[in-house]
C-alpha cells in the first residue's frame, strides 16, 4: 500500500500494514516522534494526526486519533503529523507553524506531552470546519472542536482563540493563521 507522510511517499507491505495502527507505524517505523500514544482509546488526543483524502475532486481534511486508525486505512491518503505542519510552514528555518508559535507565546502547554496532538487538532479543525481555513470561526465552533482533556488549562485556549476578545493579545505578536 502507498500513502504520503509529511509530504514523503511511503510504501508498506500490505501484510505488515494489516498488523498495526497508524500510530504504531509513525512511532516505530519512522523518524517522526511528535505523535504520541497515551490512552490508546482515542480519548486523550495525544496521538492526533491530520488525514487528507480526495473526495469528489476536492481535498477532505479530518483529524483522527492515530491509535485507532488501522494503517491500511491510510492507503492513498496524505497523513500530516506535527513535524509535517512545521515543514509546511517554513521548512527547517523557523520556530514552526503559527499555531505552534502561538502555543509557545501563550505558554500553551502543561507537561507538553499532548501538545503535538493539540496543535494538530487545532490546525486540522480549522481546515476541516471552514473553507477559509477557520479565520472566521465563531467561539462556539472553536469550543466544538473538543480539543482534549488538557484544555481545562487556560493557556491553550488563549493560544487557539486568537480572535476571541477575552484572550490577551499582548503576549504574542499578531500572527496570521494559514
Amino acid at each position: 500500500m502507498e500513502f504520503s507522510l509529511n509530504g514523503e511517499k511511503v510504501l508498506v507491505n500490505a501484510a505488515e500494514a494489516s498488523t498495526m495502527t497508524l500510530n504504531e507505524f509513525i512511532r516505530f517505523k519512522t523518524r517522526f516522534k511528535g505523535t504520541k500514544l497515551s490512552c490508546a482509546q482515542g480519548g486523550c488526543g495525544a496521538c492526533t494526526v491530520v488525514v487528507q483524502t480526495k473526495e469528489d475532486g476536492k481535498v477532505a481534511t479530518k483529524t483522527v486519533p492515530s491509535c485507532l486508525m488501522p494503517l491500511t486505512s491510510a492507503s492513498n491518503a496524505s497523513i500530516i503529523t506535527v513535524e509535517g505542519l512545521k515543514k509546511s510552514a517554513c521548512g527547517t528555518g523557523c520556530g514552526g507553524h503559527p499555531i505552534q508559535e502561538r502555543m509557545t507565546a501563550f505558554h500553551g502547554t502543561q507537561c507538553g506531552f499532548c501538545t503535538p496532538g493539540m496543535v494538530m487538532q487545532m490546525w486540522g479543525g480549522l481546515k476541516q470546519n471552514k473553507a477559509d481555513g477557520g479565520s472566521n470561526m465563531t467561539e462556539k465552533e472553536m469550543e466544538d472542536l473538543d480539543l482534549m482533556i488538557c484544555l481545562n488549562f487556560i493557556h491553550p485556549n488563549y493560544a487557539f482563540n486568537w480572535k476571541i476578545h477575552h484572550a490577551p493579545t499582548t503576549a504574542s505578536p499578531q500572527i496570521t493563521i494559514t
